[in-house]
């Protein structure tokens, strides 16, 4: 066995097994509130929540109990029988198998009798009548939001889903339901009428008309580039120039018999036009710099207030963080996403290193995280190669209440890698439980925003047996803990 000054004693894959407990042990369920046909003997009820045996066990005086309330019973009271008093502990409470036959085999109502279903049928059967009741609630397939009884899924995708595909009748472009209003607005296919002459075309050719072809469309005058402002539509720039081009062949005719003293006097009214124009464009010049001055300034200030606002979203991040970490009361969940590449990457070498997400013990509870390592592969002392494991390890964080809490930690940390295999009944979850040492600088005050001792098993279960079981799940492991503080 391998250990180090922090670390309890490591388990072997034999302890591991041996000592599993099921999800149900880590979950809270009281009796079944089922409507029984006919109603079930008054022996088979929990005298604690007053309903039909969940799991049934019998005391040692002769009692019986949901698994459950009698456990969770016993950690609330001094250890006593809740009927006569009698002295009691976990190890006296033993599953009564005869019970839970005989309650499974019992007939009860469909749970959707009110909403239509007449089925009667044994309790164990619940599970796959549940799947298939057409009365049951279930989720739209499209995923809408919608949640109504299963015999009514058909119509709603094929009719009323916004999320079912649907094909536009103009473009035949295919989208959901929801966005038909929309694309109708942007359809290219869609006719619509110009603005100006009011003739109807596809979207997708109004472009092109108000450009080239619409009569009634306003255009500056074939003079704007020389400083002409006037407007006109399209039929009227039409009649100008082919005025203009009629009145060439005069004006040519007029230059030739003009005078010279004509012509100079021509020069000087040239020059003020142009100097007109030049003065125009330096003016709107201006004015064009100005605005883009000012969007610049815009620009500038919206960064500004863009960083600020990410920052703001940072610390709202971390404070909502905070909040849903103490609200799991000491009970922690923690996803190992990508396994296999943390394998590898001990294989080449590396030293894997993982920290979970920060969790507390209670609402003003000790701050606390767990890591895990991927131990590297050694050789032993006759040659041969040493097995993976994954490690461990529990680390006192300092947190938002350290000063008003008892220093150094007491109490019991339970560690569990839990079985994915979707059947229940199958699942051997690995669970250790340690107890917290006052006198180990793991569990002192801390003085840096993590302890950098940790406390837990170096080899709590070896990587083959992690490959060849069914903890991982789409390459991820699930990590349990729960923390019993004596403070």
């Amino acid at each position: 066995m391998n250990t180090s000054s922090q670390d309890p004693p490591s388990r072997n894959s034999g302890s591991d097994l041996g000592s599993s407990t099921s999800l149900s042990q880590l979950q809270s369920l009281e009796g079944y509130e089922y409507d029984f046909d006919p109603p079930v003997d008054s022996r088979y009820e929990c005298p604690i929540c007053l309903l039909v045996l969940r799991d049934p066990s019998q005391t040692k005086c002769g009692h019986r109990f949901c698994r459950e309330c009698i456990l969770r019973t016993l950690k609330n009271s001094s250890l006593r029988c809740p009927i006569d008093n009698e002295p009691l502990s976990e190890a006296d409470i033993f599953p009564d198998n005869y019970a839970k036959r005989e309650i499974l085999n019992c007939n009860i109502k469909c749970p959707n009798k009110d909403d239509g279903c007449k089925k009667i049928f044994p309790l164990c059967e619940l599970k796959a009548h549940i799947q298939e009741c057409q009365y049951t609630l279930a989720p739209c397939p499209n995923k809408c939001g919608s949640i109504l009884p299963r015999r009514d899924i058909d119509d709603h995708v094929g009719k009323f889903c916004g999320l079912r595909i649907v094909m536009c009748t103009c473009c035949g472009a295919n989208m959901h339901a929801q966005l038909t209003q929309d694309h109708v607005m942007v359809c290219p296919k869609v006719p619509i009428k110009c603005d100006n002459c009011h003739k109807e075309m596809n979207r997708d050719m109004i472009n092109h008309h108000l450009q080239t072809a619409c009569e009634q469309m306003t255009v500056m005058c074939p003079f704007y580039p020389l400083g002409c402002g006037y407007s006109v539509n399209r039929r009227q720039e039409e009649c100008m120039a082919q005025a203009l081009s009629s009145g060439q062949s005069a004006s040519a005719l007029e230059s030739t018999q003009g005078s010279e003293a004509d012509a100079a006097s021509t020069i000087p009214l040239v020059f003020s036009m142009m100097e007109q124009i030049t003065a125009s464009f330096d003016q709107k010049i201006e004015a064009r710099n100005k605005e883009i001055a000012e969007l610049k300034s815009s620009v500038s200030n919206l960064k500004k207030q863009n960083t600020e606002l990410s920052q703001v979203v940072i610390d709202l991040q971390a404070l909502v963080a905070n909040s849903l970490s103490k609200i799991c009361c000491g009970k922690f969940y923690w996803t190992i996403q990508g396994f296999s590449g943390y394998k590898q990457r001990s294989l080449k070498g590396e030293l894997v290193t993982l920290h979970s997400q920060p969790f507390f013990t209670s609402t003003w509870g000790y701050k606390m995280c767990l890591r895990a390592n991927i131990t590297q592969p050694q050789t032993a002392s006759d040659g041969s190669s040493l097995q993976q494991h994954l490690s461990l390890f529990v680390h006192v964080m300092q947190g938002d209440n350290d000063a008003l809490l008892p220093w150094p930690f007491t109490g019991k940390i339970m560690l569990a890698l839990l079985d994915q295999n979707k059947d229940e009944s199958l699942q051997k979850h690995v669970q250790e439980t340690l107890e917290a040492k006052p006198n180990l600088a793991a569990f002192q005050r801390p003085v840096l925003p993590r302890n950098q001792k940790g406390f837990g098993f170096i080899e709590f279960m070896p990587v083959s047996a992690i490959e060849g079981g069914s903890y991982l799940l789409n390459d991820c492991l699930v990590v349990y803990a729960q923390v019993f503080s004596h403070a």
